[in-house]
C-alpha cells in the first residue's frame, strides 16, 4: 500500500513538472514584417500557410529562422540569419531559445499561480507562442521601440504605447 501511494505521489510530482514545464516554451520568435531572410534556406514547404510555417520551425531544433512569403504561401525554414532584405508581402521570424533559468524556474513558478487552471496554462503557453506574431517589431531595437513607446504615451496614444510595448515584450 505505501508502495502504490509513493508511486502515485511520485508521479503526480513528475506531472506537475511535465505541465509546469510545458508552460514556458523552449524557444520563442521575433517577427519582422515585409523582411525576408535571405539564403541559409534549409528546406520549402509550398502552398501552406504562416501558422504551419512557424509550427514546421519550431518543431526543428535546426532552424533558426523562417521567412513566408505571403503572396505565394511559401515557408523558407532557415539555419541562421544571413542578411535581412525588404520584401513587401513577406513575414520573417527568428527564433531565440528560452533562458534555461526561466526553464528551470518554470514549475515554482507555476507551483505559486496554483489559482490557474489547466486551460489557464495552455492559454499562457499559447499567447507565449504568439506574442511575436502579435506584435511584431524585429525590426528595431528595443531602445527604438522604447522611444517610440514613449512618444505614443507623450501624446496620449496608450493603445499604440501598448503595442510598441508588446513588441519589447516579443524581443
Amino acid at each position: 500500500m505505501l508502495r502504490q501511494i509513493l508511486s502515485v505521489l511520485i508521479f503526480i510530482t513528475f506531472a506537475a513538472q511535465a505541465i509546469a514545464q510545458s508552460a514556458v516554451p523552449d524557444r520563442r520568435q521575433v517577427v519582422s514584417p515585409n523582411t525576408d531572410f535571405f539564403g541559409a534556406d534549409i528546406g520549402p514547404l509550398f502552398d501552406t500557410t504562416i501558422n504551419a510555417c512557424q509550427a514546421a520551425c519550431m518543431a526543428n531544433q535546426a532552424c533558426q529562422a523562417y521567412t513566408f512569403n505571403n503572396q505565394k504561401n511559401a515557408c523558407f525554414l532557415k539555419s541562421e540569419v544571413l542578411q535581412r532584405q525588404a520584401f513587401d508581402g513577406a513575414t520573417s521570424a527568428e527564433m531565440f531559445a528560452t533562458d534555461p533559468g526561466v526553464l528551470a524556474q518554470a514549475g515554482a513558478r507555476l507551483d505559486d499561480l496554483a489559482f490557474l487552471t489547466e486551460t489557464d496554462v495552455q492559454n499562457i503557453r499559447k499567447l507565449a507562442l504568439d506574442i511575436g506574431a502579435r506584435h511584431p517589431g524585429g525590426q528595431w531595437s528595443v531602445d527604438q521601440m522604447l522611444d517610440a513607446a514613449r512618444n505614443e504615451i507623450a501624446q496620449g496614444d496608450f493603445l499604440n504605447a501598448m503595442r510598441w510595448t508588446g513588441a519589447i515584450v516579443a524581443q
